[in-house]
């Protein structure tokens, strides 16, 4: 038996596996350094806003990326496909077709192939890798609608997200596609310098009350803007979660896309956010570059 055997007997395979990845991560980054793309001045501000504080928030105003127009007309096309009432069925952890409603995948690809196209465009896909550091993979897409219905589950509770290991690096990027404020849900988040370590908090969420416990409600930082605030954010290394409106009002709308390395720590999870065929059905309208970061597996 060989030694990694021994270890792997002890420890569990899970661990084993999680602990070379720790050591393979770091130099993955490294061997790829050379590669990465030269930023301009206004994106890799970006990169180091997220390097330093976990989010960046902007407008597509001031970000100026291509194809901004055909992505708001797609938003407008598929908008009114999305439900407005919920299933009150309770659908797994997130239990997500009760408080947050999505277009279909196979809709988002066939009538609104902008909404993908948009975050592959280079600048987006060159931000990303320099901040992620590997080659990507963009392994979610997602036009949903938030409902103004006062529950506290799901995504309404604090978490991280983890597609990605938290010695890893994931990227996701939110589009307001109507204006977030006290009335609707807001996206709220803990400042990466006051997020307590992982490796400390050993659940996955915690619900409002409990995160007061550990950091006081005063440092958090909730994210109202108007339509068309785009909001960068690294959600892997950052507690976060969609604030329950403290009144009532509007339903929220927004678009979601979520980038990672082109071997993601959670495979199997990622592979869930895209069915193979749709992924091949976009590929006569993707670049090469854009092929390797969509069709990723």
């Amino acid at each position: 038996m060989t030694v990694i055997k021994k270890i792997r007997g002890i420890i569990g395979p899970k661990a084993l596996y999680r602990y070379f990845d720790r050591l393979r991560w770091p130099l993955w980054r490294w061997s790829h350094r050379s590669q990465l793309p030269t930023l301009s001045a206004q994106d890799q501000h970006i990169v180091n806003e997220l390097e330093s504080k976990g989010l960046f928030m902007t407008t597509l105003d001031e970000l100026g990326l291509p194809l901004t127009d055909k992505l708001l007309q797609a938003a407008e096309q598929l908008t009114p496909k999305i439900k407005t009432e919920p299933s009150y069925e309770y659908g797994g952890y997130f239990a997500e077709d009760i408080y947050c409603l999505h277009v279909p995948w196979e809709k988002l690809a066939s009538d609104g192939p902008d909404h993908i196209l948009w975050a592959l465009n280079d600048r987006m896909l060159d931000i990303a890798e320099r901040y992620i550091g590997v080659p990507l993979a963009l392994i979610g897409a997602d036009l949903r609608r938030d409902l103004n219905d006062g529950l506290n589950i799901g995504n309404r509770k604090f978490h991280m997200d983890t597609e990605e290991a938290k010695w890893r690096r994931e990227l996701k990027v939110c589009l307001y596609l109507t204006d977030v404020t006290e009335e609707t849900p807001c996206f709220e988040y803990i400042p990466l310098h006051l997020t307590p370590p992982a490796n400390t908090t050993p659940r996955n969420s915690y619900k409002t009350e409990e995160m007061e416990e550990v950091v006081p409600r005063s440092s958090w930082k909730s994210c109202f803007g108007p339509r068309g605030t785009v909001l960068f954010l690294a959600s892997n290394r950052i507690w976060h979660h969609a604030r329950t409106p403290i009144v009532s009002g509007k339903d929220r709308v927004t678009g979601w896309w979520a980038y990672t390395s082109s071997r993601p720590f959670g495979h199997e999870q990622c592979k869930t956010e895209f069915n193979k065929e749709g992924m091949l059905a976009m590929e006569p309208l993707l670049t090469p570059r854009q092929k390797k970061v969509f069709i990723w597996y």
